[in-house]
């Protein structure tokens, strides 16, 4: 009699995200040739982002390339495929996955497990005209299109000689006081304030960012000592403003309106929030979603509550803090951990031993605040200042995925500490 060879257990991770990526590696590790796992990998990017600095890129500090790791560098025994395609749909009874690839075929791929870790995207909250004229940050080319937008301005603003225009030109509204909008904010205005003056001398005094909070404090989910610790940074710089309590009600191609009345600029930074890029789905019992950030509920192992077989994790999650009753974060810190906690899970399926669930370790919170500034928690201990700064770099420097991304981005940092930004087009 003939013996049968073992079946394959297939598992299909949508997104390279932080999510995905460490989902992805945790199997890599914990697979053994004799539990017959094989892995495929969907994103619609060919390359993994370290999105938490893409501000850098777009204040020219980092290169584009510095902060990207391929995803075929992942590749191993255990991957079966790496896939560049958009998911359009997921059928969870069926236990398939449509993903249209950018060469115009279409492919049906079936899975064993599924981990669904898709992040998020940016959310206008329903603001007449900011999906239209604002500029989000939360892609790399959303990084590179803000880029080449601040260059665009000035040397529009270089050649103008109507100071009302010129004034218009040179001003920059970032909306949202969370942690991407600070770093926005203090990055740019140190540029604005030191940098670009050296570049364009007939614009020396002009330049404007102005950084609108709807909340009464900068980082309103943190300790309020990093709220006045950011503010200071922020408001020491000349050209730059917070305004709090302040809410935009309409974004037009000549500035915002807000609830205190118009200011007139020409780039609106969004900075203001997110909200789950959930795929598409098809299924007998659908998921349950938490509401306004569209987040998909999942079980204490991070499942979902009717089909065990698919793990939901990072910005597309909603999983509950048993402590505080309330939904994680969407953080990076979430997103790893919870990639990696999916990984073991399925590694239990496979292996018919226990699931375990969900329970996060808080590893710190770092801000940038410029070239040489920065807040840092770590433990029960705070840090400001350069400390922060150097904090900042190192953490950053060992997250990074991929040893030509870490070289790159050290040598970028490196060269910045004795030079000024790159400031040329990508």
């Amino acid at each position: 009699m003939t013996e049968q060879s073992p079946k394959t257990h297939h598992v299909v991770i949508v997104g390279a995200g932080f999510g995905g990526i460490y989902a992805l590696r945790r199997l890599q590790k914990l697979a053994q040739p004799e539990d017959h796992i094989e892995i495929t990998l969907i994103d619609k990017n060919d390359a993994f982002v370290f999105i938490p600095m893409i501000h850098e890129v777009a204040t020219g500090l980092l290169r584009p390339d510095s902060i990207t790791m391929p995803l075929r560098l992942f590749d191993s025994e255990d991957v079966r495929n790496i896939i560049q395609g958009t998911v359009s749909n997921v059928d969870f009874d069926k236990k398939t996955i449509t993903v249209a690839r950018h060469e115009g075929m279409t492919d049906e791929i079936g899975y064993d497990s599924l981990v669904i870790a898709t992040g998020s995207m940016t959310n206008f909250f329903g603001v007449p005209g900011a999906e239209q004229y604002a500029y989000p940050l939360k892609t790399l080319n959303d990084a590179r299109r803000i880029k080449n937008r601040i260059i665009d301005v000035f040397d529009a603003a270089d050649e103008y000689v109507d100071p009302a225009e010129r004034e218009r030109l040179t001003r920059f509204v970032i909306v949202g006081g969370g942690a991407t909008g600070v770093e926005m904010a203090a990055e740019f205005g140190e540029c604005l304030c030191a940098e670009l003056p050296g570049l364009f001398p007939r614009l020396k005094g002009h330049g404007e960012v102005v950084l609108i909070d709807r909340g009464e404090r900068l980082l309103a989910e943190g300790d309020p000592w990093f709220s006045q610790k950011a503010e200071e940074a922020i408001m020491e710089k000349p050209c730059t403003k917070v305004l709090h309590e302040t809410i935009v009600e309409e974004v037009t191609p000549e500035g915002v309106k807000t609830n205190h009345g118009f200011i007139r600029s020409a780039t609106v930074i969004w900075c203001a929030g997110v909200a789950a890029a959930s795929p598409a789905v098809s299924a007998n019992t659908m998921p349950h979603y938490d509401g306004r950030m569209k987040r998909m509920i999942v079980t204490p192992e991070l499942s979902l509550e009717n089909y065990p077989d698919v793990f939901v994790i990072g910005d597309t999650a909603s999983a509950t803090n048993p402590e505080t009753q309330k939904p994680y974060g969407m953080r990076a810190q979430f997103a790893t951990q919870q990639g990696m906690c999916a990984a073991e899970n399925i590694f239990a399926r496979v292996r018919g031993t226990q699931l375990r669930p969900f329970t996060f370790q808080e590893h710190g919170f770092i801000v940038s605040l410029g070239k040489s500034r920065g807040i840092a928690k770590l433990g029960s201990m705070r840090f400001s200042g350069r400390v922060a700064w150097v904090i900042y770099h190192v953490a950053y420097i060992r997250s990074l995925v991929g040893m030509r991304a870490k070289l790159r981005t050290l040598l970028d940092w490196t060269m910045n500490l004795f030079g000024s930004r790159d400031f040329s087009r990508v």
